[in-house]
């Protein structure tokens, strides 16, 4: 859930980082992630996301979510 975790996985090569479980870092950790990451990496909030914070977690910076 760090920066540096994600900044390691896109120098490995990843072209969309997963967050899970994403109810743990929740919306207000991913807006920080956000802010800090290139925009052209999607993130994609997985666990814990569902028809009652969907809204939430794409308003937050997420492109797409698992549910």
């Amino acid at each position: 859930f760090t920066a540096t975790e994600v900044f390691a996985a896109i120098d490995a090569g990843a072209t969309a980082v997963k967050l899970f479980p994403a109810d743990k870092i929740g919306t207000d950790g991913i807006r920080a992630l956000r802010a800090v990451l290139p925009k052209d990496v999607p993130l994609v909030a997985v666990g814990g996301v569902d028809v009652a914070n969907l809204a939430a977690f794409l308003e937050a910076g997420c492109q797409a979510v698992g549910i």
